[in-house]
């Protein structure tokens, strides 16, 4: 950023979400948080790519509730692929109520769950337990016309028989 600032070149969202894949690479999240507090200081707004870049830079460095926390403090309208990511970090956090709840959200918030998202919390319920919530996302999907996979089977299957 140094050197494009002193070759005059300004950082865009664009840069931004760049440095953010970088840092989910690195798995560096700490320093994709300072990116985004000197984003902001540049005056640039995260859109749905950019925050999206960042949760993923947090959910590479195990740091789900930081992924959960910049996803729910509002600055970006969510569409489904960043819902998505925020069920991811629902999963991995072993939150599957919190998963349940933004499944929900997501049509209220005009997002359409597909089935990456039916998949993703259905893992979060396998993850704790929860097989008769599986069992009722399950017909969820189904009576949202929502196409179940090999991964919604494999998923369902396993959390039912540890639960």
């Amino acid at each position: 950023l140094a050197l494009m600032r002193d070759r005059g070149v300004c950082a865009d969202k664009v840069t931004y979400s760049s440095l953010f894949h970088a840092c989910a690479r690195g798995k560096v999240w700490n320093v994709a948080l300072s990116l985004l507090r000197r984003m902001g200081a540049e005056g640039l707004q995260l859109d749905t790519i950019t925050l999206t870049a960042l949760m993923v830079a947090c959910l590479s460095g195990r740091q789900w509730a930081r992924a959960l926390h910049v996803f729910g403090d509002g600055r970006v309208k969510p569409d489904t692929v960043l819902f998505n990511v925020a069920l991811n970090a629902c999963e991995k956090g072993l939150r599957w109520s919190d998963a349940l709840r933004l499944l929900d959200e997501m049509p209220r918030r005009r997002a359409t769950p597909d089935v990456v998202s039916f998949n993703t919390a259905v893992g979060a319920c396998a993850g704790g337990l929860q097989w008769a919530l599986i069992i009722g996302l399950l017909a969820k999907m189904h009576l949202s016309a929502v196409v179940l996979d090999l991964l919604t089977f494999n998923s369902s299957a396993s959390g039912c028989v540890k639960g």
